[in-house]
């Protein structure tokens, strides 16, 4: 139950459909029992979220906005609070639904972690390059250089792709 506005709402979340690793979802608002608002969303098998429609029935739209599609999106983040939620495209109203939730920008610690990593490659592959175009350094030194070289060069690879898949960081709704 949340308290928004001077309602006492209660939800409900039904399954409409699953199918490729999605399910489809809707979260409903209730006053008094009775439905008024809804939240049609998407929980993919990645756990990400994505809003799809969101829908607050008419008359209490129209009574001096009641406060119940925030109460409906806060439900949804509290329901996975560890997880931006994905707006899609919006109308006018849902646009300025957005504007007006109070946000937190969460940063993710391992893609920094990557981040400093990559940074201590391409700083050992510029010593190694010095050493390696330094005319007094010996063959069997540059040999032993190519070799660290070609793993540096794996490594680099590696972290570019766990980079790719990540986000510096998220932003949640404040609950």
């Amino acid at each position: 139950m949340i308290s928004d506005f001077n309602l006492k709402l209660n939800f409900h979340n039904e399954m409409r459909n699953f199918h490729h690793g999605q399910s489809d979802m809707t979260l409903f608002a209730l006053l008094n029992g009775e439905r008024v608002g809804y939240i049609n969303y998407s929980k993919y098998k990645d756990d990400s979220i994505s809003i799809q429609y969101i829908e607050v029935i008419q008359k209490y739209r129209n009574e001096n906005r009641r406060g119940i599609g925030t109460a409906l999106v806060k439900h949804l983040q509290s329901m996975y609070p560890d997880t931006e939620i994905e707006w899609g495209m919006t109308t006018p109203d849902g646009s300025a639904l957005k504007a007006s939730l109070p946000t937190k920008v969460v940063y993710n610690p391992l893609y920094q972690e990557y981040l400093n990593k990559l940074k201590k490659i391409e700083e050992l592959e510029k010593k190694y390059t010095e050493i390696f175009e330094n005319k007094k350094t010996t063959q069997e030194k540059k040999l032993e250089l190519g070799i660290k070289w070609n793993h540096l060069h794996d490594l680099e690879y590696t972290l570019k792709q766990k980079l790719m898949h990540l986000s510096a960081s998220k932003t949640l709704i404040e609950l």
